[in-house]
């Protein structure tokens, strides 16, 4: 089967996983004719699978195919993480703001689809179809004339996972105990792994240990009301006693949770109760190819950067964790945006980076974004430095290569502080 021939077969069976190991089989030639392949195909997933591979390709093209991807409608299940991906992947091509706010966009999904809309109003577009509303379901008959089901903890560990919260409270009426565990966690733990912040705020009144823990990995019951934001149950746990720098596995505490997912809130919440903004930890082991097994040392505020949110980067800061702004900027310069990487330098971390692997300018370069460079540059970053044989512009890629490594060839290198600008750089 020719390569293109196994493009269309993946796409048409909405083969995912397929599609995300096929990336690195697209080559130039490859670009116009999945272009006109994506017209071809009768819905929507099929045609998001095909956008997704022309992500990154400097054609026009793949430019007009992922304008249109933007229109695809979400379908209410699991599929529409993978068109809110694309199209984040999509924004980021055909517009560098957008690229440098990637990472906020993953964590914050209701700031991507604004971004969508704005994105097509200005184009001239709108969404296919209107998501179809969820069926509500039929209005139950009043508390007293339920019996209790056959296996009423059963019951109750189902209606605390899907936030059933009425159904929750008839059976806490009802004598269940809150301290029942479902799949050998505690129940708290179940409705806050599904971000149901009522149920666990019920469960809570009802005496549930706000110490929580989960039986493997050892996730807390604040670690997890923190990755989904929810402020009033981390208040709530804190008020009972939850420490509030518990750690998982890994040693990784609530707090990094709360910033990795852009929850403002929940971090000023967590550092007014205080939690460690200079915490670190190992992150879960990688297997390389040859066998072994190697991690590498975290910290919150490279979480933060990930959430993509400087408000937080900017609460951390202010609560000390200036140490750590040269592991966060090279986490910025890969996952970040170019308003975190200036208030990173700002805050004295190292435009050069350190250690022997690539500089914060390469991997900046490597992601195409131009701003992100022009800052880096502007901090006395050397465009000439040379790592594993490499050059900052020998990173570039993506759709702006051209134009970054225009950038770099005339910058030249300037200190800090000495008030000049690299050669082309800045607007000064």
């Amino acid at each position: 089967m020719s390569t293109m021939a196994e493009f269309e077969r993946l796409a048409r069976a909405h083969d995912m996983a397929g599609i995300e190991s096929a990336r690195s089989e697209v080559g130039p030639d490859h670009v116009p004719q999945l272009a006109g392949l994506y017209w071809t195909l009768p819905d929507w997933i099929s045609r998001v699978l095909v956008a997704d591979l022309l992500a990154g390709r400097s054609h026009p093209a793949a430019d007009e195919v992922l304008r249109d991807v933007l229109r695809a409608p979400l379908t209410g299940h699991w599929k529409d993480d993978w068109i809110d991906i694309v199209k984040i992947g999509a924004l980021g091509h055909l517009d560098e703001e957008h690229a440098d706010r990637q990472s906020r966009y993953f964590s914050d999904r209701e700031a991507l689809h604004r971004a969508v809309e704005e994105t097509l109003a200005r184009l001239g577009l709108s969404l296919d179809a209107q998501p179809q509303p969820q069926p509500q379901p039929e209005a139950g008959l009043p508390a007293a004339a339920h019996p209790l089901p056959e296996d009423p903890e059963a019951a109750l560990a189902e209606a605390a996972k899907t936030g059933r919260l009425e159904d929750v409270r008839r059976l806490l009426a009802g004598g269940v105990s809150p301290h029942i565990t479902h799949d050998s966690d505690p129940l708290l733990l179940v409705a806050l792994r599904s971000g149901q912040a009522a149920v666990a705020l019920a469960l809570l009144q009802a005496g549930a240990d706000a110490k929580a823990r989960r039986a493997t990995g050892g996730q807390s019951a604040l670690g997890w009301a923190a990755f989904f934001g929810c402020t009033d149950v981390v208040e709530d746990l804190l008020r009972r006693g939850a420490p509030v720098n518990a750690v998982d596995q890994y040693g990784q505490p609530p707090l990094s949770n709360a910033a990795a997912n852009g929850h403002a809130e929940t971090v000023r919440a967590l550092l007014r109760a205080g939690a460690d903004p200079l915490a670190q930890w190992n992150s879960a082991p990688v297997v390389l190819a040859d066998g072994t097994e190697t991690v590498t040392r975290r910290c919150v505020l490279q979480s933060a950067v990930r959430g993509g949110r400087v408000e937080i980067v900017d609460l951390l800061l202010a609560a000390g964790a200036q140490r750590d702004a040269d592991a966060a900027l090279q986490t910025a310069c890969v996952e970040g945006s170019a308003a975190v990487v200036r208030r990173l330098l700002a805050a004295g971390a190292d435009a050069g980076g350190t250690g022997s692997g690539p500089t914060p300018l390469m991997r900046a370069a490597g992601r195409g974004l131009t701003a992100m460079v022009r800052a880096l540059l502007e901090a006395g970053a050397d465009p000439t430095a040379v790592r594993g044989g490499r050059t900052a512009q020998q990173y570039a890629k993506g759709a702006r290569a051209e134009q970054i490594r225009a950038l770099l060839a005339t910058a030249r290198p300037s200190a800090p502080g000495d008030g000049a600008s690299p050669t082309g750089v800045g607007g000064h």
